[in-house]
């Protein structure tokens, strides 16, 4: 483990039993390193639905040239991923707000990165997320979204599962839909929105349809 990964998972450790279970079954389960080695290590970054700050707090922890912003609509998962960060010793190159649902990016970003949000949104508002935040991107800007594809069926279905537990037995992810965006959509949006995209499956040994798409605005 890096010693990035290392202060990101220490951040947690006062906080309760629950959230250190999820945090440590989300850093399992999630090719976060492979996610983040698609970030620039400097700049303005927003993280778009953060949830309690994992991926925020690593960002913050790998480069100290990264100025972070973190959204969600939960406003006590941000109260946790506030108090990880000062932990984490990042807290004073991230910030972490909350939005409300609907929200979409309306600022200018170095880098847009969002990791398992579309899903919960619905194809349609997928799409217009996808659009917006390609909109709101710097010239040379990257929209890095890590997402659950369809294929190949039994991992959907598996990750599909989990979901539901997650969002209507659990109560831990908010959320109005449940339907994985095809990674095929995701590139057709953002290559739409003028984004030169390059995706990648990310999913080998593992039991989840981990793709990652990277989108670069041209004019840097």
């Amino acid at each position: 483990m890096s010693d990035a990964a290392a202060v990101a998972r220490r951040a947690y450790a006062s906080q309760s039993f629950a959230t250190r279970a999820h945090v440590a079954l989300r850093w399992w389960t999630c090719p976060f390193g492979a996610v983040a080695r698609a970030v620039p290590a400097t700049g303005t970054v927003l993280d778009a639905g953060c949830g309690h700050g994992l991926f925020t707090v690593y960002l913050a922890a790998q480069s100290p040239a990264r100025r972070i912003t973190g959204v969600d609509i939960d406003e006590d998962k941000l109260g946790i991923a506030r108090a990880a960060a000062r932990a984490a010793g990042v807290d004073d190159r991230v910030d972490f707000r909350q939005v409300t649902a609907g929200w979409h990016p309306d600022a200018s970003w170095d880098t847009i990165v969002e990791v398992d949000m579309l899903y919960l949104l619905g194809g349609r508002r997928a799409t217009e997320w996808l659009t917006q935040a390609s909109g709101a991107l710097t010239p040379g800007g990257h929209l890095v979204v890590k997402e659950l594809d369809v294929e190949p069926r039994w991992k959907a279905r598996w990750s599909r599962f989990q979901e539901v537990l997650a969002t209507r037995v659990a109560r831990i992810t908010e959320g109005d839909e449940l339907e994985l965006v095809p990674k095929r959509a995701v590139v057709d949006a953002m290559a739409g929105s003028g984004l030169r995209v390059d995706a990648y499956r990310l999913d080998r040994a593992r039991v989840h349809p981990h793709y990652l798409a990277v989108g670069i605005r041209d004019g840097a």
